[in-house]
């Protein structure tokens, strides 16, 4: 009894059928007899292997994109990695589908902030995480994941998809170290000017008020000191030094946030 599939000569030429047999006992007065049907299903055989097929086809396909790819059912447990991932991580097919595959190749830091992001989460989402490879060095990659749903809206699969970002955050961060270093250069530099620039304008009112006061002690040393030129020279150097604080007062201006005049 039960039902068997098999390929018998059905065709007068030999050629072969699949079909399906199903043999069930009957009960008579005259004894045990067996009923037989015999159903052809020769579209049901192309029509799986056209499944294969496509299932095939879609395997070199996902196998073949420049991504690394993860599929999970509805609460997160792997079933299927393919070829790119598991070379980059060096995961056999089993090993990749077991449950503490993630925790064996995500960095612990970003691993938390994916598991805090699926337990909240129910629509797509996308985070950079680092992942560790064969080799035990980890690269930067940004992870997509995107839920498959039935008609109701309830999740069936969750298809992940990871881009290997290593070597743009290292261009990134190249240019990022450039960019400062550039900025302490062109700060060195105009702070080199500004300092040019303060040392002259400073150096005027000082030099003057110095040569005031050489002037003011002549006056005063000799064998009858002139006061009056004396005092002209001290109200001279008063000046020089009231310019000199006013230089230094309007550079303080230059880093304070109002209007310099």
């Amino acid at each position: 009894t039960g039902v068997q599939t098999c390929a018998l000569p059905i065709y007068k030429d030999g050629r072969e059928l699949p079909v399906e047999i199903s043999l069930s006992p009957l009960e008579t007065e005259e004894g045990v007899l067996v009923s037989s049907a015999i159903r052809d299903i020769t579209e049901r055989k192309r029509a799986e292997e056209r499944i294969r097929q496509s299932e095939g086809e879609l395997r070199q396909l996902i196998d073949a994109i420049p991504q690394q790819v993860f599929v999970f059912d509805a609460d997160w447990n792997p079933l299927f990695a393919n070829r790119r991932e598991r070379e980059y991580t060096g995961l056999t097919l089993e090993q990749a589908k077991s449950k503490d595959t993630l925790a064996r190749i995500f960095h612990p830091d970003d691993l938390k902030k994916l598991e805090t992001l699926r337990q909240r989460m129910n629509v797509p989402f996308e985070i950079e995480a680092r992942i560790r490879g064969k080799d035990g060095q980890y690269r930067w990659f940004l992870i997509r994941d995107n839920p498959l749903r039935d008609e109701q809206g309830r999740v069936l699969r969750w298809y992940a998809t990871r881009t290997d970002l290593e070597d743009r955050k290292r261009a990134e961060e190249a240019l990022r170290q450039s960019q400062a270093d550039l900025a302490h250069v062109s700060r060195v530099t105009t702070m080199g000017e500004l300092t040019a620039s303060l040392a002259h304008e400073i150096n005027q009112p000082i030099s003057a008020a110095v040569t005031n006061a050489n002037a003011c002690i002549r006056w005063l040393a000799g064998d009858v000191s002139n006061l009056e030129k004396a005092r002209a020279a001290a109200t001279r150097i008063v000046q020089d030094g009231t310019r000199a604080a006013e230089i230094i007062s309007r550079i303080r201006l230059l880093f304070q946030k109002s209007t310099p005049p």
